[in-house]
């Protein structure tokens, strides 16, 4: 059975069966919004973060609570596991804090951005960390050493969400400038400016072979774009309100996406189609589909 989780504005976080579209289990403990969630790679564990400033790690089965990490200061806006699921990375006010997954100890702590760190991701191999954050820059980190690599200037506004293709080659980000940015990850020159939303991009992400990008914006809209043309091959409409997230699953068939609306729908990938809406939480914030157990064996 495979499953999708969402986070919302009161606190909760949802757990889905992704073919019969029921909700399986509601994980009650945070005190304020849930801004980011994420499965581990055999999708056993979940990771949350919120604005009551913890970090929660549940059991994905049982949904019990097994940790709360608490070291952070300020609204917790993104986390994620590293590919075999020993670490989180989390990003808040204007710091990134890598954690061990077991123990729940802060392992380091990166400083380098100047405001609130909306987004942060590992590449697929965990030697490298992505951030975005409202100082309009992007930072690649090593996450052995913690050291800043390079910094990736060209959004001339907030950055709310970046992350890695599978192979680690390219970088997606977007923005309040309204544009998403696909930059070289090794030379950090920007490959190409994707300009059609009309309000703030406030999600993107690529499919698992890097052919496509997902954006979603306030705009209202989803956009789906030919990552070598940057053609926008799809516009989804839909949703009645700002959209916040959205994401495909591992073989780019599904689209998620999660709306101020308060609704979680269900797409097509390829007829655009809007297959189901969900209407059990309030505003959602994040959404994530599980892992792909194959594809972590793989690389």
């Amino acid at each position: 059975m495979s499953k999708f989780i969402s986070g919302s504005n009161n606190g909760t976080i949802k757990i889905w069966d992704n073919e019969t579209y029921e909700c399986l289990n509601t994980l009650e403990g945070h005190t304020d919004w849930v801004k980011s969630v994420c499965f581990n790679y055999n999708s056993t564990r979940i990771v949350s973060g919120s604005d009551d400033e913890t970090i929660k790690i549940w059991n994905s089965e049982t949904g019990e609570c097994l940790n709360t990490l608490e070291e952070h200061m300020g609204y917790i806006n993104s986390v994620c596991f590293n590919n075999d699921g020993t670490k989180i990375l989390a990003g808040s006010k204007d710091i990134i804090k890598i954690w061990d997954t077991e123990t729940g100890d802060c392992l380091n702590t990166l400083r380098g951005h100047f405001d609130c760190v909306n987004s942060v991701c590992f590449n697929n191999d965990g030697t490298k960390i992505l951030s975005g954050s409202d100082d309009k820059t992007i930072k690649i980190w090593d996450s052995e050493t913690g050291i800043c690599l390079n910094t990736l200037i060209g959004h001339i506004d907030f950055i709310n969400s970046v992350c890695f293709n599978n192979d680690g080659t390219k970088i997606l980000s977007g923005s309040y400038d309204k544009t998403i940015k696909i930059w070289d990850s090794e030379t950090s020159i920007c490959l190409n400016t994707l300009i059609e939303h009309t309000n703030f991009v406030f999600s993107v992400c690529f499919n698992n072979d890097g052919t496509k990008i997902l954006s979603c914006s306030y705009d209202r809209t989803i956009k789906i774009w030919d990552t070598k043309t940057g053609i926008c091959l799809n516009t989804l409409m839909g949703h009645t309100n700002y959209i916040n997230l959205v994401c495909f699953n591992n073989d780019g068939t599904k689209i998620l996406s999660g709306s101020n609306d308060k609704t979680i729908k269900i797409w097509d990938s390829e007829t655009s189609e809007c297959l189901n809406t969900l209407e059990e939480h309030t505003a959602i914030n994040c959404i994530c589909f599980e892992k792909s157990y194959l594809n972590y064996l793989l690389k």
